[in-house]
């Protein structure tokens, strides 16, 4: 981890790191491992104070989880880039979670951008990942391929170049997934969003 301002660490342990945006209530959790608050491994911005991450049974899941949180992580790697925060995260080989004779042993890869913005936050994930919002999301597309949702009280930018996903609403959790863009052999993907603060 290497951090500099406005990002700075305020808490770590063997299963979550927390930082902040300077002295105010905005930042983000990296969870490194389930936790025993059922917290699955990815990327949440906390907004004012809030984790923008979704209970659904016994697990919470980030904003931005990983693509396959019951595997262990092989790597994470926080950094800063101006405002940017950056968090790279690499998984299980692609050789162990695809039915390809031909597949790479690279890793899954996770790679998460977050810019706070002041009234929003803007997210871009490359690779594989899981998006989680709070179920009862209603939306529109437009011609640009964006997606307008409202969840949770929040309005979201949302667009995807994943060629393979599923996403479904329970009511609970709307969720956003790309790991069958594995079987199109497109692993890096990229989809972004953009949350009102």
């Amino acid at each position: 981890m290497t951090l500099s301002a406005p990002w700075r660490l305020v808490s770590q342990d063997a299963t979550s790191v927390v930082l902040r945006v300077g002295d105010g209530a905005d930042g983000a959790r990296i969870q490194l491992a389930r936790d025993e608050r059922g917290r699955l491994p990815g990327v949440t911005p906390i907004a004012k104070g809030d984790a923008l991450d979704v209970q659904d049974g016994s697990d919470r899941w980030p904003l931005i989880a990983v693509a396959f949180p019951d595997r262990p992580l092989t790597s994470v790697d926080i950094t800063t880039e101006g405002a940017d925060l950056l968090v790279h995260i690499a998984g299980p080989a692609l050789t162990s979670v695809v039915d390809d004779p031909q597949a790479p042993d690279d890793p899954v890869l996770t790679w998460v951008r977050l810019r706070p913005r002041g009234d929003s936050w803007r997210v871009v994930v490359d690779g594989i990942a899981t998006v989680s919002l709070p179920g009862g999301a209603r939306g529109s597309a437009s011609s640009t391929g964006t997606i307008g949702l409202v969840a949770g009280g929040r309005a979201i930018d949302f667009h995807t170049g994943a060629p393979s996903y599923a996403s479904s609403d329970d009511r609970v959790r709307w969720q956003f997934a790309d790991q069958a863009s594995l079987a199109a052999k497109a692993p890096y993907p990229r989809t972004t969003l953009t949350l009102a603060n």
